[in-house]
């Protein structure tokens, strides 16, 4: 009987979906950033990408998976600041393994933390522009707009792994009670048979 854990990660199809496009993304922003001759931020964006890759596959094991989600976290940020907008699927699929792996309260504040850097990077900017204000306060609304639903998404993927290890832990005990319960009545049918030879000696 395979454990729970081994059949949610096995369930997590679409996650991989979602880092396979970000590595994709962000490794096109850093493309990009290289033919455009900047090629520090390129060469940093590459970096980035490796590392993801490497934490990614660190996140496929069990035992690794809380580590291997920070690490996420972390390299999303500075993709987001590397590669610009092509950084925002890594970010989202941070946010939603941060939530897996640790709870909505961490997703929340990464999400704060992002926010509040994507302001200040904003405000650089577009600070001294005119309308620049605008520009801020309406990136800044369609930011918190979209972060709140990749943590909608993420609290509800956590609620259905919850109730899908339940399920598995539950199937599994039942397994052993039909095993143990066909156990008994197979005692009982030998008792009985050996009870009738004895008796017809």
């Amino acid at each position: 009987m395979p454990r729970p854990a081994s059949a949610i990660a096995r369930s997590r199809w679409p996650i991989h979906v979602l880092i396979g496009v970000s590595i994709v993304a962000a490794a096109g922003g850093s493309v990009i950033h290289l033919v455009e001759g900047m090629t520090g931020q390129a060469v940093a964006g590459f970096v980035l990408v490796a590392v993801v890759g490497v934490a990614w596959r660190a996140w496929t094991y069990e035992r690794l998976q809380k580590a291997a989600s920070l690490v996420l976290a972390l390299c999303s940020i500075g993709l987001l600041a590397m590669v610009d907008a092509l950084g925002f699927p890594m970010v989202f699929t941070a946010l939603i393994l941060l939530v897996l792996d640790w709870g909505i309260w961490l997703g929340i504040m990464v999400s704060l933390l992002i926010s509040g850097l994507m302001v200040v990077l904003l405000h650089q900017a577009y600070g001294d522009q005119p309308g620049g204000v605008a520009i801020i306060v309406g990136q800044t609304v369609s930011n918190t707009i979209q972060f709140s639903l990749v943590l909608i998404v993420a609290a509800l993927l956590r609620a259905f792994n919850a109730q899908h290890a339940e399920l598995v832990t539950v199937n599994a005990q039942l397994t052993e009670a039909m095993d143990a319960s066909r156990d008994l009545v197979l005692s009982a049918e030998r008792a009985r048979a050996a009870a009738d030879l004895h008796d017809g000696l």
